[in-house]
């Protein structure tokens, strides 16, 4: 099949240098990128395993805290908490800038 792209210059000057160092055509190295990017997002949707913890306890998020303290003091539990809002805004701005790339106008 052969089709028409709009690409930046310097990523196509970038790609068919390194299509050259590897001895390959042009579109080739794009088919192998293309079929490299293809492979990493099927694995990113493969299922998780799911493992029984035993009984359900009805805990809310406050209640959590509560416990938390109780067992490791306020200090322990705070460091926590906030590496893990810190993790999370890191983990959604990735999320976001992944999901940007994806978007089709």
């Amino acid at each position: 099949m052969q089709t028409t792209l709009r690409v930046d210059p310097s990523l196509y000057r970038d790609a068919k240098a390194a299509a050259a160092r590897e001895g390959i055509t042009l579109t080739r190295f794009i088919e192998s990128a293309l079929q490299l990017r293809l492979k990493s997002v099927t694995r990113r949707s493969a299922a998780l395993p799911v493992f029984d913890s035993g009984a359900s306890q009805d805990l809310d998020v406050l209640a959590l805290i509560q416990l938390a303290d109780a067992e490791f003091g306020q200090d322990q539990v705070s460091k926590a908490y906030d590496m893990m809002v810190l993790d999370t805004n890191v983990l959604l701005a990735a999320f976001r800038a992944e999901m940007s790339t994806h978007i089709v106008a």
